[in-house]
């Protein structure tokens, strides 16, 4: 349950087997030199770190997380795995 909400049941607890939250991420283009995406990931996880970001995230009642490349992908991957039944059940149409 949410920190913020703590008497608000999770999607789970209400009976749904779905998961759901919001986050951002940083992407970079695909053409990016691997070597100056591997430097960005590095200096995105540097100031992820930094105690004056973290304490700016939590202030604004944000968990601040950084992922390498390959956490991000399989977390994109999961994520359209569990939510691509639910649109397509949905019948929206884009």
């Amino acid at each position: 349950r949410s920190t913020m909400a703590p008497d608000i049941p999770t999607l789970k607890e209400s009976g749904l087997n779905l998961s759901g939250m919001g986050w951002n991420t940083l992407f970079a283009p695909q053409s990016m030199a691997p070597a100056a995406a591997e430097r960005l990931s590095q200096m995105v996880q540097e100031i992820m770190n930094e105690p004056e970001t973290r304490e700016k995230f939590e202030a604004n009642r944000l968990i601040p997380v950084s992922s390498s490349s390959t956490q991000t992908a399989a977390m994109l991957k999961a994520y359209r795995a569990q939510w691509a039944p639910v649109v397509q059940g949905s019948g929206f149409k884009p």
